[in-house]
């Protein structure tokens, strides 16, 4: 377990399953969390996933670490490590927490806590993120925990009839202010 000033980020576990899923096929957050057409899934198809040998956004791989977010014992939300490349030591962040949990500081508790593990536990060099350009509260969330504006793609995005910029962000190891003095 990974433990922040909020946050706990730990293995998601099958009975977490229901409430996360309820995060991620939530309409109105759709475009934050996916950038393709609305599609959900049913309860059933994300648990036999889970359970069975299919891809699950759930279950780790080499190249994909995901977390269950907990605050005093009630999973909030899911974040994960994306596209892991060993060689070039980068990583992308996502991050999906349920509407009534924003705006309480988790998020930016969360990314402090994943960039630790991503710098001291797993040695990467960066770590970087996409975000809809339009999601001011998630940037400025990014933004307290370090995250530095990279560059835009213009209207890179489509999301409910329009076209949306996305904001490229990251951080790097040397820039990290997490990092603790040894001397």
């Amino acid at each position: 377990m990974l433990r922040g000033e909020i946050v706990t980020l730990r293995t998601i576990e099958r009975e977490d399953v229901e409430v996360l899923h309820g995060i991620d096929s939530a309409y109105e957050t759709w475009p934050e969390i996916s950038y393709s057409p609305y599609a959900p899934k049913s309860l059933d198809e994300v648990l036999k996933a889970f359970d069975g040998e299919d891809e699950s956004t759930y279950r780790g791989t080499d190249s994909f670490v995901p977390f269950a977010i907990d605050v005093g014992g009630e999973v909030v939300g899911t974040c994960c490590f994306w596209g892991i490349d060993a060689h070039n030591r980068r990583a992308h962040l996502g991050i999906g927490l349920g509407q009534e949990h924003r705006g309480r500081g988790i998020g930016t508790d969360t990314c402090k806590v994943l960039l630790h593990y991503a710098f001291v536990d797993r040695g990467l060099h960066r770590v970087q993120l996409e975000v809809l350009a339009t999601n001011a509260a998630a940037i400025r969330s990014y933004e307290k925990a370090g995250f530095r504006e990279d560059g835009r793609m213009r209207e890179s995005a489509w999301v409910r009839g329009e076209f949306v910029d996305e904001v490229y962000m990251s951080v790097l190891a040397p820039e990290w202010t997490g990092r603790t003095s040894t001397s």
